[in-house]
This record gives structure tokens, sequence and C-alpha cells, in this order.
């Protein structure tokens, strides 16, 4: 396995993506970022992009990333935070529906947990990507992907063409009419 890839997620569908577009570089494995399922001190690198944020204990996942890494291995993970999503907040409230967001925690309390572990934190960069689409339910399904949207408070009410309605009539648009939405990310890079 040395100087191959290996790829984690727990969704079987996002790993057959994986597979195909990488058949021949990577190796793909169904596993939890909470369990990994590798043995102690077994990589010299960690990325992870847009996922540590499904992980319920921000001081567990990066136990287990510490736990796998070399001794001298170190990390490249970029966490949305706390602060994300503003506008489709604003929208969920205007609209007086639940607001069905994931809460993300925030960039101190990232930092908080890697010292914690015992990481060295090299760097730490606040980082804000914008994304734009032609729809309402296109932006919804993306941040779907990366965890935004809550299990929890999806039980609340279903998202029916009158809600989906009533948030789009509550949500800024931009100048040529598509809903932007802002990522605030947390970018660490960690050493054990």
């Amino acid at each position: 396995l040395k100087g191959r890839e290996i790829g984690l997620d727990l969704a079987d569908g996002m790993l057959q993506q994986a597979k195909v577009r990488d058949a021949e570089n990577g190796i793909w494995v169904n596993g939890d970022m909470d369990a990994l399922p590798f043995v102690d001190e077994h990589f010299q690198h960690v990325f992870s992009s847009m996922a540590l944020q499904w992980s319920d204990s921000p001081n567990h996942v990066l136990a287990e990333i510490y736990r796998v890494l070399a001794p001298t291995g170190n990390a490249t993970l970029l966490i949305p935070i706390a602060g994300s999503f503003n506008q489709l907040k604003r929208a969920y409230q205007g609209a007086g529906l639940p607001v069905r967001l994931h809460e993300l925690a925030s960039a101190a309390c990232w930092q908080k947990a890697a010292n914690k572990t015992g990481f060295a934190i090299r760097s730490i960069e606040l980082v804000t990507e914008v994304d734009q689409f032609d729809s309402l339910l296109a932006l919804l399904s993306s941040i779907s992907k990366i965890g935004a949207s809550s299990a929890k408070a999806s039980t609340a009410y279903s998202l029916t063409r009158t809600n989906l309605a009533a948030l789009s009539a509550r949500y800024p648009v931009t100048e040529t009419g598509q809903f932007a939405i802002d990522y605030h990310c947390v970018l660490l890079g960690l050493e054990k």
C-alpha cells in the first residue's frame, strides 16, 4: 500500500463513485471516521476536505486521526465551521420554518480539540468560499452532500412545494438572480 492513496467513506454510493473516477490509483475503504479501520501509526499524511463536520465530536475524530498517523505524520483538514450558511438560516427563520441545518463547531472548538489531542498546529487559516446556484433546490442538494442538512430537523416538517416557495421568497438572490451560499471553513495544518 506504500505510495497509494486510500480513500474512506461511510456511504457505499460515494465509494462507488470514487472507484469509477480513480480505479487505478486509489484504494477505497468503507468505514467511519470516528472509528478508523486502520492500525495505529499507519499513515504519513491524512487529508480531509469538507467531511469532518459529520462527526459528533471534534475531540474524538481528531484523536482517531492522531492514532493512525505515523510519529512524524501530519494532517491537512478543511472543515466547515459555525457561521456558514447564514443566508439559509435567515431564510428559514423569515419563512417561519424550522432551521434544517446541522450545528457546526467553531474554529476555536476545532483548534482546542487539536491541542487536546496532542497535535502541534503548524497552520490555521479561516477560509470563506461562496457557491452560487440557479435554484434554491440545487443549493439545498449541494449542502446536503456535506452534512449541512440536519436529519433531526427533517422530521419536523417535509420540504413541500409550499415550504420551498416560502423559503425561496425569503432567500436573498444575487444581481444575476442566483442563490449564493457562504461556506466558512477552518483549514488546519497539524503535525503529530
